[in-house]
C-alpha cells in the first residue's frame, strides 16, 4: 500500500526498509538508486503538486538523493525527515529544500575495521507569502 508523503509515511516506508531480509535491502536499494521517480511513486501516493515537483527536480539532485538514502539504509542509519506542511500546499515557488549529509561520506579508516558515515537528514520547509 502506497503512503502518504509527509513524516509518518516515510518513517513508515523507511521502517519496511531495515525489516527486509539483506538480499531484498540490496534490491531496494539498486531500485532506488536507478530510478528514483520511479521508486517514489511505487511507495508513496503523491499528491498532483509532489509528482510535478518530482518531475521537475534536476537529475543530479535525484541521483544525489537516491545515493545518499540508499548509502544510509546500507549502513543501517535512518534518514531524518522533516516536512512542514500536507501535500496539498506543496507549491514549488514556496518550498525551501534543506539537506544536511547529502554527500554522506563513509570513511573508512585502514587501522581498524571502523566505518563512520554521515548521518542524513533532509528537510522540507515552506515560506508563506502574504
Amino acid at each position: 500500500m502506497k503512503q502518504s508523503f509527509d513524516e509518518l509515511g516515510v518513517a513508515y516506508v523507511q521502517d519496511a526498509v531495515f525489516g527486509l531480509l539483506a538480499i531484498d535491502l540490496v534490491l531496494e536499494c539498486q531500485f532506488l538508486r536507478s530510478d528514483f521517480t520511479g521508486w517514489m511513486n511505487s511507495k508513496f501516493n503523491l499528491h498532483v503538486n509532489q509528482h510535478q515537483q518530482l518531475l521537475l527536480m534536476p537529475a543530479s539532485l535525484k541521483n544525489a538523493l537516491a545515493h545518499a538514502i540508499a548509502r544510509s539504509w546500507e549502513h543501517g542509519l535512518a534518514v531524518t525527515f522533516i516536512k512542514d506542511t500536507q501535500a496539498e500546499h506543496d507549491v514549488p515557488d514556496q518550498k525551501e529544500l534543506v539537506i544536511i549529509g547529502l554527500d554522506n561520506l563513509v570513511n573508512q579508516h585502514h587501522s581498524s575495521s571502523i566505518i563512520t558515515i554521515t548521518p542524513l537528514m533532509i528537510h522540507i520547509r515552506y515560506i508563506y507569502k502574504h
